[in-house]
């Protein structure tokens, strides 16, 4: 049956909501009835003379309450349509139109179902309009209204209670997102600042203390200083100045150049930086940071690293290029351009990029992404 309805082009999901919407109030409307032919019976039922009605007398009085949930499902459908709003006066016109056809059709069907159940001869339908009660036409309009405030009611809790849901469920994805995002910079900051790393850059300040060299010892420590600094503060925001991510780079490449004296070259190509331009914090330093994973290749051959920053007025592109080519099969640097990409996609969107290229002369990693947009 789904297929087919598929098939056919009639949305499945639209045709099991109004059917849900028929049950539920026909059940509401047969409990109505129930109700209404109990307290027509209830003095008699009080007195002890209450008679049981026949069956089809049930069958007739019921069907006439179940009749409503028609009117019920089709008032919902029109409201979920055109909902009514100030100063919008369609849905005031939708209502008049409906309701008066429903009361003519209201003593229709009471005849209709008069004559199936009960028995006895049909009068043409002017007639069963024109002998309607004036009391009836009233009452039956006082129901209309009823029916339609409640739907209307319904429809408004519904979206209210939808709209909360959808609210919380976004609330809940950046609360998540965010947290995904400091993981990833504690992380990073975790990666640049390792023991290990702290051990080495502070065994090369023993050994120059030991050779006397303090100047050397005084602008390792002031780089050593910076790098502290800036990865505690950095830690705590999603974004920094590129600027100051620039800085922090090279304060990373001279500790490094302490480790590795005379093993590596590293050259810096930006045009200049506009002060407003923001980017992740740790990016740029994790993209160097994969030349320095392996030590022994580093110390072995010299290497060439370069740096670029490309800026327009709509996007930002970093690109750092290394030769002889360094592995990338190394785990820490692999998850640390992993975690970057994905930092790079809840800051801009899925437009923002990390791409990596090798070659047997150079490994290139780039990162693109867009400046002044950023998906909060």
């Amino acid at each position: 049956m789904k297929v087919m309805l598929i098939l056919l082009g009639i949305n499945y999901k639209k045709i099991k909501h109004y059917i849900k919407i028929l049950f539920y109030s026909g059940v509401f409307w047969v409990c109505m009835a129930i109700l209404h032919l109990g307290s027509l019976n209830l003095e008699a039922f009080q007195s002890g003379k209450f008679n049981y009605p026949s069956a089809n007398y049930l069958a007739m009085f019921i069907s006439a309450y179940f009749s409503w949930s028609l009117l019920t499902t089709f008032f919902y459908f029109l409201i979920e349509k055109h909902p009514p709003a100030k100063g919008n006066l369609f849905w005031v016109l939708q209502f008049i139109l409906v309701s008066l056809v429903w009361l003519l059709m209201v003593p229709i069907i009471r005849d209709f179902l008069t004559v199936h159940f009960m028995g006895g001869r049909s009068i043409s339908l002017v007639k069963v309009i024109v002998n309607e009660s004036p009391f009836l036409y009233v009452f039956n309009f006082f129901k209309t209204i009823m029916t339609y405030c409640a739907c209307a009611g319904i429809f408004f809790y519904t979206r209210m209670h939808e709209e909360k849901l959808s609210s919380l469920r976004f609330q809940r994805e950046a609360a998540q997102a965010l947290e995904r995002n400091s993981r990833y910079q504690l992380q990073a900051l975790q990666a640049q600042l390792s023991p290990h790393f702290l051990f080495n850059s502070l065994n090369s300040i023993s050994a120059m203390a030991r050779n006397q060299e303090s100047a050397r010892i005084v602008k390792v420590v002031a780089s050593l200083a910076d790098l502290l600094r800036y990865a505690i503060e950095g830690s705590r925001q999603t974004q920094v100045l590129l600027s100051e991510e620039l800085k922090f780079t090279k304060d990373y490449i001279a500790l490094q150049s302490v480790r590795f004296d005379g093993c590596f070259t590293f050259n810096c190509n930006t045009n200049s930086l506009s002060p407003s331009v923001f980017c992740p914090p740790f990016c740029i330093q994790t993209l160097v940071e994969n030349v320095f994973a392996h030590t022994e290749m580093v110390k072995a051959n010299p290497i060439a690293i370069n740096l670029t920053i490309e800026e327009s007025n709509f996007s930002c592109l970093i690109s750092v290029e290394n030769s002889p080519v360094i592995p990338t099969d190394n785990e820490g640097a692999g998850t640390s351009l992993k975690n970057l990409r994905e930092r790079l996609v809840l800051l801009y969107g899925p437009d923002a990029r990390l791409d990596t290229y090798s070659d047997e002369h150079k490994f290139v990693v780039r990162i693109l992404f867009s400046v002044g947009q950023v998906d909060d």
